[in-house]
This record gives structure tokens, C-alpha cells and sequence, in this order.
């Protein structure tokens, strides 16, 4: 086996934390497109919430930890920003649209409340996807990093080479 095949623990904790993030954040992104307007439709969307997008988000965050420790990125603006994030959406989730879709499950259909209450819903959903785009955005761009961390999607640039007056590269001294 040769070191570049080599299976490691901190490559299955990256796997396992982008599947985690897709699982938790995905159906974030679909949410107002999901069905509503009916109790057992609030009831799926709560489920939903309180169990795939809470658990895999605690997922996605502990393994998060662990990999910005892993390799000393902990104090990285770009590992910083989406840990904070993670920590509001599920907040988000946690003390508005779970409660509510399960209050839109419970309400009968002439209620007075219940446009008000979608309202926060569509808000609420719609605001957690773009934090979510935002993360995503930090962490594949590694904006503000300190560290220049090399490979294809990092902000690290190769020195220019010198240019001779007739536009040729020049030698090395």
C-alpha cells in the first residue's frame, strides 16, 4: 500500500463530517420547498428537525472539533466562523422551527395565528440555509486563513516567477 492510498483516521473523520453536514444542512436548504399546511405534513417537518438535522448537526460539529484540533486550525478564522454558525443554526432549529412546526401540527386550519406563525417558519428556514451557505463558503474558500494550507481549493498562491524586460522567464541565480 503506498502512504497516498493509506486510509487515516483524520481522512474517515473529514468523510464522516461531510456526510454528516449534507444530512444536517441539505434538508435545511429544501425545507420551504417541503410540504406544509397540513398536521401530518408539521409533524414530518418537526421529525425532521429534532432528529436528522439536530443530531447530524451535533455530529457535524463534534467531528468539526476534532479535525480543526487534529491538524491545529482551531484558532482559523475559516474553522471559527461555520463552528459558531453550527452552533446558531442548531439554536435556530432548536428554539424556533421545531416548536413551531410542532405548535402548525397541533393548530386547527382557521387559526388566526397560524399565517404569522408559517411566516417565522419560511424566515427561520430560510435565514439557517443561508448561514449554511455562508459556512460553506468559509470553509471550501479558507477565507481570512492564516495559515497558507496548499492544495486545489486554498487561497495560498504561488510566487510569480520574474519576467525579463523581453518577457521571458528568467533563470534561476
Amino acid at each position: 500500500m503506498t502512504p497516498s492510498s493509506a486510509i487515516t483516521l483524520y481522512g474517515v473523520g473529514v468523510a464522516a463530517h461531510v456526510i454528516a453536514v449534507i444530512a444536517a444542512f441539505g434538508a435545511l436548504f429544501a425545507y420551504p420547498w417541503l410540504p406544509a399546511g397540513t398536521a401530518s405534513a408539521h409533524h414530518s417537518r418537526e421529525r425532521l428537525l429534532s432528529v436528522l438535522v439536530s443530531r447530524a448537526g451535533g455530529l457535524a460539529f463534534v467531528i468539526g472539533l476534532y479535525l480543526a484540533n487534529e491538524r491545529g486550525y482551531l484558532g482559523e478564522v475559516w474553522v471559527l466562523v461555520p463552528l459558531v454558525i453550527i452552533v446558531v443554526v442548531l439554536g435556530i432549529v432548536g428554539a424556533v422551527l421545531t416548536p413551531r412546526e410542532r405548535r402548525l401540527a397541533a393548530m386547527a386550519d382557521g387559526d388566526p395565528l397560524r399565517p404569522r406563525i408559517e411566516r417565522q417558519v419560511v424566515g427561520a428556514g430560510l435565514a439557517c440555509a443561508a448561514l449554511v451557505a455562508v459556512a460553506a463558503f468559509f470553509m471550501v474558500t479558507k477565507w481570512l486563513s492564516r495559515k497558507r494550507t496548499g492544495g486545489p481549493w486554498s487561497n495560498a498562491r504561488a510566487p510569480s516567477p520574474r519576467i525579463t524586460p523581453d518577457r521571458r522567464p528568467a533563470r534561476a541565480p
